[in-house]
């Protein structure tokens, strides 16, 4: 893999990210509901959402 695939790759993963995680952020269309939000720049994830992780991975 050449160092121009390599770079378009991470590029096209960022991108990825981006779109799910602004999906994550709403509670719109064909979202799955809202996990995060953002609040004076830190990323939160809402309370209900951390519950329900905490009783599945603790």
């Amino acid at each position: 893999m050449t160092l121009l695939e390599i770079v378009a790759f991470k590029v096209h993963e960022i991108s990825k990210f981006d779109a799910h995680f602004a999906a994550m952020k709403t509670d719109n269309g064909h979202s799955h509901g809202a996990v995060f939000y953002d609040q004076a720049g830190k990323v939160n994830i809402w309370d209900r959402v951390r519950a329900e992780i905490l009783a599945h991975f603790q």
